[in-house]
């Protein structure tokens, strides 16, 4: 019998369906078989973040990034930890694991944008207004309308974008200015 293409799919399924309990099963499964994979261990810490279980989520995330081969997949599983502590309010440690990823992946802008965030978030304000220069810098076309096919309007998802916006909400009415001139939404 031919071995199937990707043999986390039916756990991803099962998870893709809210059947946490079917996907730790199959993915247990999985690993018996196969043995501990990256690519498990990050799909474990998924079934136990959507289980609201945060410890476990971060667990299988370290794993990921001790069985990690890459670089890139070692800065993803950091990232997932930084965004995870971010979450849970614990903004001092998600900065630090961002600080990591931008360590380890400099030209990623996200880990950028959330370690901006975390700072308005702590009250730094101020300081964050050069992490978010830094992004306009790095991403300067996200604020043009006519950049990259959006039309009219600035590219929603950039980095820099959302930097701009957030700090128009952090301004408050009348102080800051939103991407599209006007007070930020």
């Amino acid at each position: 019998m031919p071995e199937e293409p990707w043999p986390l799919m039916d756990a991803f399924g099962y998870l893709l369906n809210g059947e946490l309990d079917k996907a730790k099963e199959a993915l247990r499964a999985v690993s018996a078989k196969s043995g501990r994979t990256f690519e498990g261990a990050c799909m474990e810490g998924f079934v136990s973040l959507e289980g609201e279980d945060h410890h476990m989520a971060q667990f299988y995330w370290q794993e990921a990034g001790r069985l990690g081969q890459t670089n890139v997949q070692q800065c993803y599983v950091q990232f997932l930890q930084a965004r995870l502590r971010e979450i849970a309010g614990d903004y001092r440690e998600a900065l630090s694991l961002y600080r990591q990823v931008l360590m380890g992946s400099s030209k990623w802008l996200e880990p950028t944008y959330r370690e901006g965030v975390c700072m308005v978030k702590m009250g730094f304000t101020g300081q964050s207004l050069d992490i978010f220069a830094d992004l306009v810098n790095r991403e300067p076309f996200a604020l043009q309308p006519h950049s990259r096919g959006f039309g009219d309007r600035p590219r929603p998802g950039a980095c820099a974008f959302r930097a701009v916006e957030l700090l128009g909400r952090v301004a408050g009415p009348g102080q800051g200015r939103g991407p599209q001139g006007g007070g930020a939404a």
